[in-house]
This record gives structure tokens, sequence and C-alpha cells, in this order.
């Protein structure tokens, strides 16, 4: 009697987080790497956690949801071996299938939920304890192992993966700036995405493709560099001691000495390259960066390469004061703050200059805060002189499926529930898996989302809503809306003050009509808007639900008497 009590509690913590699909469908709604294909039908599931439960394994009982969030997850009447339906109007139960960020993705999409039809049941997902936990049991149990040992194997798999440092197919993004950085025409690029999203990465794999093209690449990483972009130029070239010898070289004929200098080339006795190599560089060679970017362009020229400069975090290598400031604050920067502003106002203008209207160079600029255009807006700077706007997008549906099955070892139940959470952030995903492991029948999805989320989410919707006796922002809780249920919103310019408040919490990013975004659906613009605000990742979508679905018990006493 004990082992049918086990074995009926793992069908009922099964059915809340694996609904049974449709006849012929895969789980959760989504296509199937072909190795994972014949193990994942919900009958096979089903019976595979009830043998589990039996022999002992560990089965995750079903919790009950915060109170605002309504009924108790897995409480379902069994009325002639069915379930009874809900009561009309309750609270649907929250689903990884039905509610997560595979729903209604058609097969082999490239694009996530096209819309989430119940924002209280997917944020439900988030703070429902045990979801996970089932969609790994019922791999394990295919598997004949624990839960533990399943888990624990994949954890190790996906480390093993994330220590080789391979980047994650991204094609419509590598092909996007591999075109633009391969053309000689000047192109001022702005590369957008979030934090811990791969762009580093996709750089580095950038800077290794280009020479075949006849590029010749710097890259500045400013996490090292930081505030000084000549000095970041200089590290980089030093890099290979012939080119930096024949550009400290060319700086010198163009009797550039201030940038000599900085690169510490007159050392008594030695020959550029050998001095240069030697010797430290002083803490601030801002001022030696006009001679180093012409310096770049000619020595490139008389080489038969055409110059890349990609500079990695701008916002740091491009300093400003915050842009999250009260306008009046401006009156109040220091000496200091004004005059970096200026020599940051004066780098970009010389960029504009070498691309957009000479064409003697490439830039992209990457920067992992959506706010980066209204920051550089509030320099001065006229933001239409980029000639391009790239948004990084997650790892497609069939390609972060074919990661967690092929490379991480997921069976198909957890690497569609993991999908169903995290979207296409491996990064998220990887932190998650680890607290799974750690903490088992007791996961909660949030756990995996960073602290400073929440804190933009909670900000804009402090906004919208007027707290502390300020203003309410009109439409503000519309457009969040809107992002949570589709994943973007339009809105009326780029100087929006909803997508400003938005952006500069990184809950979202502005991209304008004509951008290269390629997680970007083209629903999208079906509307013939010009600006468009796309949240700043598909599990952000997720965080914004959990905050704006109203509680199920206030709507009924809200409701009108029949």
């Amino acid at each position: 009697m004990a082992s049918l009590g086990l074995a009926r509690a793992a069908r009922r913590a099964l059915r809340c987080a694996l609904p049974p699909p449709p006849r012929g469908a895969a789980p959760f709604g989504g296509p199937l790497a072909p190795a994972a294909r014949g193990v994942a039908r919900a009958s096979t599931l089903a019976a595979a956690a009830a043998r589990a439960a039996a022999a002992g394994a560990v089965a995750a009982a079903p919790r009950a949801l915060p109170a605002r969030l309504g009924a108790p997850l897995g409480a379902r009447a069994a009325h002639g071996g069915g379930a009874a339906p809900p009561p009309l109007g309750a609270p649907a139960e929250p689903s990884l299938g039905a509610h997560g960020l595979l729903a209604g993705a058609a097969p082999g999409s490239a694009f996530y939920a096209p819309r989430l039809p119940d924002l209280r049941a997917a944020g439900a997902l988030l703070t429902a304890r045990g979801l996970l936990w089932a969609a790994a049991q019922a791999d394990a149990a295919e598997r004949g192992v624990t839960a533990e040992a399943y888990v624990d194997s994949v954890e190790r798999a996906a480390k093993d993966f994330m220590d080789r440092d391979e980047l994650v197919d991204r094609a419509a993004t590598m092909g996007v700036l591999g075109d633009l950085m391969g053309e000689n025409e000047g192109q001022f690029v702005l590369f957008l995405g979030g934090k811990s999203l791969g762009k580093s990465h996709m750089l580095r794999e950038l800077a290794a493709r280009l020479p075949a093209q006849g590029r010749r690449v710097l890259v500045v990483n400013a996490r090292s560099t930081g505030p000084d972009l000549a000095k970041g130029i200089i590290s980089s070239a030093k890099g290979d001691r012939g080119f930096f010898g024949a550009l400290m070289q060319t700086i010198a004929d163009r009797a550039g000495s201030v940038a000599a200098a900085a690169a510490g080339v007159y050392v008594p006795g030695a020959g550029p390259a050998v001095s240069a190599a030697l010797a430290p560089l002083p803490a601030d060679t801002s001022s030696a960066l006009p001679d180093l970017l012409h310096g770049f362009v000619a020595t490139c020229k008389s080489r038969g390469e055409f110059p890349v400069l990609i500079i990695d975090e701008a916002n740091s290598a491009l300093p400003s004061v915050s842009c999250s400031a009260a306008p009046e604050a401006a009156q109040a920067k220091s000496p200091q703050d004004k005059a970096m502003e200026a020599r940051t106002l004066s780098a970009l203008k010389l960029l504009t200059l070498l691309t957009k209207e000479r064409r003697e160079m490439n830039v992209l600029l990457a920067a992992s805060e959506h706010a980066e255009p209204f920051r550089l807006a509030s320099l001065g700077f006229k933001t239409e002189d980029l000639t391009e706007t790239v948004v990084a997008c997650e790892v497609p549906p069939p390609d972060m499926r074919a990661l967690l099955v092929d490379k991480w070892r997921c069976g198909p139940a957890l690497a569609e529930g993991l999908m169903s959470v995290y979207g296409g952030h491996v990064w998220r995903t990887f932190l998650a898996l680890g607290k799974l492991a750690r903490e088992g029948p007791g996961f909660e999805a949030f756990a995996g989302f960073p602290p400073q989320l929440s804190d933009g989410v909670n900000k804009c919707l402090a906004a919208a809503r007027g707290a502390n006796g300020a203003p309410k922002m009109e439409g503000l809780e519309v457009v969040l809306r809107e992002l949570a249920e589709r994943g973007f919103a339009s809105v009326s310019d780029r100087e929006d003050p909803r997508a400003e408040i938005v952006s500069k919490n990184n809950v979202g990013g502005v991209v304008p009509r004509g951008a290269s975004a390629p997680g970007l659906p083209p629903a999208a613009w079906g509307m013939g808007a010009k600006f468009v605000l796309a949240a700043s990742s598909h599990s952000m979508r997720l965080l914004l639900a959990s905050e704006l679905a109203p509680d199920p018990r206030l709507a009924a006493a809200d409701a009108p008497a029949p």
C-alpha cells in the first residue's frame, strides 16, 4: 500500500509538471532531438515515474503555491478516473508545457513562445517547487537511475562543456556581425545584449574569423583596460610584435610623438618593436588616441589590410556619468566629470569621422546595458551616426535543445523544462542546473535569476504605479504587460520615456526598425512600428508575469455583481 501511495503521489506531481501532450506531440509542445525521440511519450514518463516511486526513488510531493497565486500545485480531484476541470474563474495550475517559454511555439521554430496566455500561471512557474525536479525524475526513471545521480551527471557534463569555452551556435547573429565587419564601407555598429548572454564569446570568435577576409582586428576589452581607450588599443596591438612595430613607426613618421611615447617606444638603444614590448604603459594615454587611430588606419593601408576595431564593454571604454541620474544632476557634475565626458564625446566624433564619413575603418561597440543608446545621446552624440544596431539573441530553441540533449546529456523532459523557464540563456541555465542539483525537490526556478533582474522590474513597476507619492507613468504598465505576454511592445519613438526607464533598468531595450535583431519575431513589426521595445531575455517575461499577474481573490472581489 505504501508503494501504491508513493506511485500515486508521483503521478500527481508528474501531471502538474508534465501535462500529457496531444497524441503524437513531443512533451512541452516542442520537437525533440533525434537522440531523444521515442522516450518522451507522456504515458511512458508517467509509468516510469510511478515505477521510480515504487522502487524508492525520491518523489517531489505536491507543494502549495504562495497564497497570492491561488490553488495549491497538484490539487486535482479525480472524477471517473480523470482530473476534474477547475471551477469557472479558478486560476490554472502552472504547467511548464502550457505556460512556459515553449508554449505555442511551432516545432522547429527559431522563436520562443509567441504569447503567454495566462500571466498568473506563467509567473507561478518561478515559485512552484518541484517542477524541474519532477522532470528530472521522469528522465532518471527512463535511465534506471535515481534523480540525484541523473542531475549530478548532467551537471558534470554541463560543466565540462562550459570549461571548454565552446561557442553555442549563434549563426544568425554571427552572420550579421561577420557581414558588417567584412565590408569596406566604414561601418559604425552598436552591438547590444544582456549580461552573460555570450557577447564576448561571439566577439572573440568574430575576431578569429575576420583575418581570413583581409581584416586587421584589434579587440579592446574594457574590463581589463578600463576607461582609457588608447591604452586598450595599445594593449591589443602589442599582441602582434611585427604589426605593433610597424604601427609605432607609422606614428613616429607622422610626428605623433605623444602616441609613440605613450606606447613606450623611445627606449635608448632598442628598435621600436623591442622597446614597445619592454616599456610599461603610463597611467593615462588618452591624449594619444587621435594619433593611434590615424596610425592604425595608415599602417593597415600600407599592408593591404582593412582595420577593424572591436570595443567590448564600450560603456566602460567610453565612460560618462551615470545616465540614470536625474536631469538636474547635470548641473552638479564635477569639473573632472565634465572633462571625462568631453574626452568621450571627442573619441566618438573621431570614430564617426573614420567610419561613417571617411569609410577608412569599421568599429563595433559592444555593450551589456540596454540603456547604451540613451547614454550616448546624453553625451551629445548623435545616435543616427551609428550605421547599424545589432541585438544579440539567445540561443534559438532547436540549437538550445541540441545543446542540452547532445552536449549536456539531458533527457527530453529536463531539457524541455529548462528551456520553458530559462529560454536560450546558456549561462543562466547552467547556474540553475547547479542549484537544482544541490536543492533537489525544494528547487524553485526563481533561484536561477540574479537579484538585479528583480530590482529592475520593481523599479519599473514603482514608476508605473506611482510608488512613494510619485506620479504614475501613464501607459508603462501596459508596456510591461505586453513585454511579458509577447516579448515586445511597440513604442512611438526612441525617446519614449517608457522605453527609457525600461532600458535603464535592463528590463528591455529599444530596437529601431531595420536593426538586426535575429531573436525578434517578424510579428513585432506587423503593425508598422518604427521602434519596438524588446524584453531583455525570454526569462524576463516570466519574471514580469510573476509581478504583473493579479491576485485572483482581488480580481474576484473587484468583479461586478451579476
